[in-house]
């Protein structure tokens, strides 16, 4: 390909291995003259460049604004779950005092820039990341741009990995005097492993004894497979002495549904109360692949209860389970490889 084309311009060999040059502009091809180097040839490309920067002065369609709309109005967008898609319009709402910028003025530096209050929660600088990269990335299938700039940032910090709860945890929280919505979410996050925002919408009809049946939200595809988790008898027992004065399983004192952030602020100042500052709803989740993997369970048993779409997170609870496993086995086999050189001391 020959270098130093302009823009929109893309050079492709025909089928006799002869390069073309095309004008492509919203992946729409218009042929150019053969000669990159020639009058004919600029002529012609300065045409249809003239002809798509006056639309785009009408339509505006090259400025930030117009990118985000059209990027919110595809199939993409709307197939992502509702919370994810209310997490990608709070990030891409840190655009909106630049909207009218053309998105091609748009470099790193400025990303960066916008990123940084969020740089002191390592997962919120990524999750901002992720969403300007698809974001840009838009914008290059769009034409508007040629190379997307939010593409390969660097990490900011280490994300602080959720801490497991251990049986000592759950017997201190369990004997605390919290409230009986966050006692419940609690319990069905404990015995059920299943997000905050599934538990928190979890209705009494998905519960019929034996078992609990419901569809994951957090779930992409468009048909939620739906899921069956035998009722474990602590939560059974939990469940069946529960009033049958409201509709949902978790709700307020006042019987209201909890939204995400109230509730996160009520359960931290009741873990806090009980001195587990460094535990979390979400830690119930890793405590219940945690367990799974100890007890034996296989990728694919942690993934049907947990409900994981591919085995990464399950192959991580099994790899730490065999390593805690195989590092039994060798104290084991060290101590007795001691006992016996002790052994022999003695006896000589």
């Amino acid at each position: 390909m020959p270098p130093g084309l302009p823009k929109y311009v893309k050079a492709q060999p025909d089928a006799k291995g002869v390069v073309r040059f095309y004008f492509r502009y919203r992946n729409v091809y218009q042929r150019l003259p053969d000669d990159p180097d020639s009058p004919e040839f600029y002529q012609r490309y300065s045409t249809l460049l003239a002809t798509i920067r006056e639309s785009r002065t009408v339509a505006a369609e090259d400025t930030m604004a117009a990118v985000i709309a059209d990027y919110k109005g595809t199939e993409g967008f709307k197939r992502l779950a509702a919370k994810t898609q209310r997490t990608y319009n709070r990030y891409i709402d840190r655009f909106a005092d630049y909207g009218h910028w053309p998105v091609a003025d748009f470099k790193r530096r400025h990303i960066k820039e916008l990123q940084k209050p969020l740089n002191k929660t390592p997962r919120a600088a990524r999750y901002f990341a992720s969403v300007c990269s698809v974001l840009f990335a838009h914008a290059v299938e769009l034409d508007l741009i040629e190379v997307n700039p939010a593409s390969g940032m660097k990490r900011v910090g280490k994300p602080k990995p959720y801490k497991a709860w251990g049986d000592g945890e759950c017997g201190t929280f369990e004997a605390s005097n919290t409230l009986r919505g966050l006692m419940t979410a609690y319990m069905l996050g404990r015995y059920t492993g299943q997000r905050l925002g599934d538990v928190l919408a979890w209705t009494r009809s998905i519960y019929n004894g034996p078992e609990l049946r419901f569809r994951q939200s957090k779930t992409v595809r468009l048909e939620r497979p739906e899921m069956v988790i035998p009722a474990l008898p602590p939560l059974k027992a939990y469940l069946d002495a529960l009033p049958l004065d409201t509709v949902l399983f978790v709700t307020t004192r006042n019987g209201r549904a909890y939204g995400e952030e109230h509730f996160h602020r009520e359960f931290r100042a009741a873990l806090d109360a009980c001195g587990l500052r460094h535990l979390s709803f979400h830690g119930l989740r890793h405590a219940a692949g945690v367990s799974l993997a100890e007890g034996g369970g296989t990728e694919k048993e942690i993934m049907a209860w947990l409900g994981h779409s591919s085995p990464t997170m399950a192959a991580h609870y099994c790899k730490t389970a065999d390593q805690k496993r195989l590092a039994r086995s060798a104290a084991i086999k060290l101590i007795g490889t001691r006992t016996e050189q002790e052994s022999g001391k003695s006896d000589a």
